[in-house]
């Protein structure tokens, strides 16, 4: 049975609208929240100061950089993390 564009549209949600500002405001939040703790963690454990801060950052840069041009994904990284120590970051123990 073919409908027709009217009874079509009953069965069609509208799309929902996204809001690219609140989603950009939120993932800053959470992006500044973890770069926060790691800077927190390295500084108080592994007493880096701005040199090191810096010589991560570019590190990092590039990674994320290898990432926006599709040469890698993050989850490549991941796993190529996870095969060479065995950890895993979002294995939830049990």
């Amino acid at each position: 049975m073919k409908l027709s564009k009217k009874q079509a549209k009953k069965y069609i949600t509208p799309q929902t609208q996204r809001n690219y500002d609140y989603e950009m405001a939120v993932t800053g939040i959470v992006l500044r929240t973890v770069v926060g703790a790691f800077l927190k963690v390295f500084r108080d454990e592994y007493g880096y100061w701005k040199k090191r801060f810096d010589s991560l950052k570019e590190k990092v840069d590039f990674q994320l950089e290898c990432m926006a041009k599709d040469y890698i994904r993050y989850q490549d990284l991941l796993d190529m993390v996870e095969e060479e120590t065995g950890f895993n970051w979002f294995t939830e123990e049990v």
